[in-house]
């Protein structure tokens, strides 16, 4: 809108302000950028008189313009604002940041990159990563903890607008120093949600990795060193059982000693499986593969826990086939693999419920998980059957977010009491004994309610 004022048309005020000035009419336009007025802009005339309709639309045009570049100046000014910001967010963090524009382009690279990498920063930014990639002298893929052909995808996807996602990963590098880092990606969209970039952040976690390793080695010789006396505490324990039996009339005595002979020798499978996470994990454990009937070792390891069961009100069943062909396992470690997911059933199975070992060849086993099935043909790089096997319960079940983490070390359901306190290990040595055998591992719930550990073994045939 515009508003036309001179003397003799003006209010008092307004005129002698106008007069004051020498001016004698005046022309009022507002400054408009989209849809808010930034100011007014004015315009003057020493002598009366009517503004034409050509000067009024040239005056409107003038403040357009004048309001375009007003708000141009004031987005500016917010852009350097704001960049300077990120930046000063960006030079003091800890962490390398790498943003990678969809043509390939290096558009950001922070101080820690630069320390991390020992490349200048002058040497990444508005460079092609891509272009980088062929310099073998910069290692670039290696620093990234990528292969360089997986790199090389990831930059073709994101030139084609496809959303690249890097998931967590842990790497090591050896120049310019020996590190660990933690790599961890994620797309940057445009408003209209269209992929513009990614952006990489890498954690130097070298620290964590060396007092995890001084941790790790402490705990072995710890454990290493309460083995021998636990040994000789249940061989002791058994030859006072084996004195006792014959002049305890009241049988007070004997069943004490198995109390304390069973949680010895719970002890003892403790050390055991502490020892053996790490062997397995050093990739340094020897296994004893023989022949073996899994009806027999399943109806073992039943027999040790029938006790416990009947004063829970749970009944163990032995659901393997009695001729069921061998499977070609260590005994040893097969054993306490069942003893652990046992274990960890009764501790959740309520009275009245049912603990049940399974176990089927490929041709009679109902399909795995997600609907996989278990053929009789070996996967790749396998030359025998496998067996699915498991231990099923009719307990609560197993929380959807904990299906893939229940086998981590030291992981427990949250706000899930059992019978007994557990230690968050039976399950991790679970997961390695069987993958040392060449199977794997999973959880699933039951239809019925309850949860299936489930785990393939190798036949024997």
């Amino acid at each position: 809108f515009s508003v036309r004022l001179d003397a003799s048309s003006a209010e008092p005020a307004e005129a002698e302000l106008l007069r004051a000035n020498g001016w004698q009419a005046m022309l009022a336009l507002p400054l408009v950028a989209a849809t808010h007025v930034l100011g007014l802009m004015e315009v003057f005339a020493d002598r009366p008189r009517d503004f034409t309709d050509a000067e009024v639309r040239l005056a409107r045009t003038l403040a357009g313009q004048a309001g375009v570049a007003i708000e141009n100046a004031r987005l500016f000014q917010r852009i350097t604002e704001g960049r300077d910001r990120l930046a000063a967010v960006l030079n003091s963090t800890r962490e390398g940041v790498l943003m990678i524009d969809s043509a390939g382009r290096i558009a950001l690279a922070n101080p820690p990159v630069e320390e991390m990498w020992g490349i200048k920063r002058t040497d990444l930014i508005n460079k092609n990563l891509g272009e980088l990639l062929h310099d073998a002298g910069l290692g670039i893929a290696d620093k990234l903890g990528f292969a360089t052909q997986e790199l090389a995808d990831l930059l073709k996807n994101l030139s084609a607008g496809r959303i690249v996602t890097t998931p967590k990963h842990i790497y090591q590098v050896t120049t310019p120093a020996p590190r660990f880092f933690e790599r961890s990606g994620t797309p940057v969209l445009d408003e209209h949600l269209r992929v513009i970039g990614l952006v990489i952040v890498l954690r130097d976690i070298t620290e964590e990795k060396e007092l995890e390793q001084v941790r790790e080695e402490l705990t072995s010789m710890i454990v290493h060193d309460l083995r021998s006396p636990m040994t000789a505490v249940v061989g002791g324990l058994k030859l006072i059982e084996d004195i006792a039996v014959p002049v305890d009339e009241t049988g007070v005595v004997v069943r004490a000693v198995e109390v304390a002979i069973r949680s010895s020798k719970r002890l003892l499978t403790l050390v055991d499986t502490l020892l053996d996470i790490s062997k397995m994990e050093a990739g340094q454990m020897h296994l004893d593969m023989k022949p073996q009937a899994f009806w027999s070792i399943a109806a073992n390891v039943i027999a040790e826990f029938t006790p416990i069961a009947a004063q829970q009100e749970v009944t163990l069943v032995n659901d393997v086939l009695p001729d069921l062909p061998p499977l070609l396992l260590d005994q040893d470690k097969i054993e306490r693999l069942l003893t652990n997911l046992i274990d960890n059933a009764l501790k959740f199975t309520p009275a009245g419920g049912q603990v049940i070992v399974r176990a089927r060849l490929p041709d009679e086993s109902p399909s795995a998980r997600n609907g996989r099935t278990l053929s009789g043909t070996p996967r790749p790089g396998q030359s025998r059957r496998m067996a699915l096997c498991g231990v099923l319960d009719t307990g609560p079940g197993i929380p959807d977010d904990y299906l893939e983490r229940v086998f981590d070390r030291f992981v427990q359901v949250k706000g899930r009491k059992g019978r007994r306190r557990g230690t968050g290990l039976g399950l991790a040595f679970c997961k390695l004994a069987v993958e040392a055998h060449g199977g794997r591992i999973w959880v699933e719930n039951r239809p019925e309610g309850g949860s299936a550990f489930l785990f393939i073994l190798p036949s024997a045939e």
